[in-house]
């Protein structure tokens, strides 16, 4: 992958076409994503922009649309999920 968020946007032909908007920041840390006060999943960062980021982690948890607080306190919604090859990634709008 780049170092860019995408966004899809509608191509002439009907389908879609990736067009980057912001870039990204690779980065690696752990992030505990609390779902609740007693419910977190411990996740690893992968990268940053101005208005997102998007974690690895093993959770079922983290459906698109899912409110979390990122280290207790910044708060994002869940915007996709993936899995392949046992790897779950997410990555998520920020809040505030």
């Amino acid at each position: 992958m780049g170092t860019e968020s995408s966004v899809l946007l509608p191509a002439s032909s009907g389908q879609h076409s990736l067009e980057r908007r912001h870039r990204r920041v690779p980065v690696s840390v752990e992030v505990p994503l609390h779902l609740t006060r007693r419910v977190f999943i411990p996740a690893e960062l992968v990268d940053v922009c101005p208005i997102g980021f998007r974690v690895r982690h093993q959770s079922t948890g983290a459906a698109p649309g899912t409110i979390v607080h990122a280290w207790g306190f910044v708060r994002a919604r869940v915007i996709w999920t993936r899995t392949s090859a046992g790897c779950t990634e997410s990555g998520f709008e920020l809040l505030d």
